[in-house]
């Protein structure tokens, strides 16, 4: 991977209709999706009736009462995350998922200033806003297109400067899937579990073509 990339994380999202206090570190060692020493290291920041926050090692997973989210940044976990958001369904299979997401973020810095501008003033021209506006700089891009392994579905890809790194780029590629008439779990998991490396090393391939813009 291009050593430009100062931070690389993955996302995974799934909307449903979810409990969010039966979510504690127990409850998943009991269905065998962390260990036992995970559930005694994992922080609780957080469980409510509407709302959950629990750190599993370096994965965050948060839950509300029709999304569970999970995130690092970490990559060598992110096959463990999968594993973790599919496994999270093996009980609850009988909950229709109507929407998936696997989500990837990358902070990308150009050697200057000046090229960092560049790629701002060749993806979102100014000729037409400097008459509008004076100084105009890009703030937020999103481009929307096909996701050709869901028919219902699409990718986006954002761009916008980056609060983290000088002169560098934020960008995410949301990889949308959508699950309008299930009845439970499985087309969505299946789905997750066919296409997730696919859809990652396809993500960082669209990211390299993306700050290659000139």
């Amino acid at each position: 991977m291009d050593s430009r990339f100062k931070l690389y994380g993955l996302n995974c999202r799934l909307n449903a209709a979810l409990n969010p206090a039966l979510f504690h570190p127990q409850w998943l060692r009991t269905h065998q999706l962390i260990s036992e020493q995970e559930a005694d290291s994992a922080k609780v920041k957080f469980i409510a009736e509407n709302f959950s926050l629990i750190q599993i090692g370096n994965i965050n997973l948060m839950v509300t009462d029709s999304t569970i989210s999970l995130d690092t940044v970490d990559q060598t976990c992110f096959e463990q995350m999968r594993d973790l958001a599919i496994g999270i369904f093996t009980p609850l299979e009988a909950i229709p998922i109507k929407q998936t997401g696997i989500n990837t973020h990358i902070h990308y810095q150009f050697p200057s200033d000046a090229e960092w501008h560049h790629f701002g003033h060749t993806v979102a021209p100014k000729g037409h806003w400097n008459s509008i506006i004076e100084s105009a700089g890009t703030q937020k891009l999103v481009i929307r297109g096909k996701n050709p392994d869901c028919e219902q579905g699409f990718i986006n890809i954002t761009v916008e400067p980056s609060v983290r790194f000088p002169h560098s780029l934020y960008v995410e590629i949301n990889n949308h899937n959508e699950f309008r008439d299930t009845k439970d779990a499985q087309d969505a998991i299946g789905r997750l579990k066919n296409t997730w490396n696919k859809t990652v090393k396809e993500s960082i391939e669209m990211v390299e073509k993306v700050v290659a813009i000139k």
